[in-house]
């Protein structure tokens, strides 16, 4: 029975791809291996959905993933799980540090070759099951850290929905719940960052 290790997507060994279809934009991770088996998370948007995909076996024009050159995937639907996207236009590498960090540590996903965490159990039939983490499996202060990287995932998603603002204002009680939640954000971050310089 294969053994499974959790390898937090802040690690060496990822690389972040902004991706970019007719009508959707994506950022693809993938883990090379070095610490297990590789594999690759989708994250993004399609119409209404929110893709959050991982897997093992990644397909690009029918072809495993990690085979392919990322400027031979252009023309060619990307295969994950459940996921297919239409032909990807564009594919660029993403170079913004903060926002490969913020990609990368938001989760973190399960590669073959190690043991589960303390307290995890394997699935009902004895065999292991993909095993995300949260912010629980983590002492603090750790832990809160992982909520803020993902509050700045879910931050740039609501960002990169170019419309949402538009679309929020049809509605005048959606679009104030969104005014007070943005105060809200400035209030804290801008307080967390006070704090935050005053240790330099």
């Amino acid at each position: 029975m294969s053994k499974t290790s959790v390898v937090s997507m802040s690690e060496p060994g990822w690389t972040v791809y902004r991706i970019r279809t007719e009508s959707s934009r994506y950022h693809l991770s993938i883990y090379d291996g070095s610490s297990g088996r590789p594999i690759a998370v989708l994250r993004g948007h399609s119409g209404d959905r929110t893709i959050d995909q991982a897997d093992s076996a990644p397909l690009v024009g029918g072809a495993l993933l990690f085979g392919v050159d990322a400027a031979a995937w252009v023309g060619h639907p990307l295969e994950m799980g459940r996921v297919k996207t239409s032909a990807i236009l564009g594919v660029e590498r993403e170079s913004n540090p903060i926002l490969v960090r913020t990609i990368t540590a938001a989760a973190a996903i399960t590669v073959t070759g190690g043991s589960r965490p303390a307290g995890v159990d394997p699935g009902a039939d004895g065999t292991d099951r993909p095993y995300r983490m949260t912010s629980a499996d983590f002492a603090y202060p750790e832990d809160y850290l992982i909520r803020v990287e993902r509050a700045a995932q879910h931050l740039s998603a609501a960002y990169d929905r170019r419309a949402l603002v538009d679309d929020l204002a049809r509605v005048p009680d959606l679009m104030q719940r969104f005014e007070v939640a943005l105060s809200e954000c400035l209030l804290k971050v801008n307080a967390l960052g006070n704090r935050a310089a005053r240790r330099h």
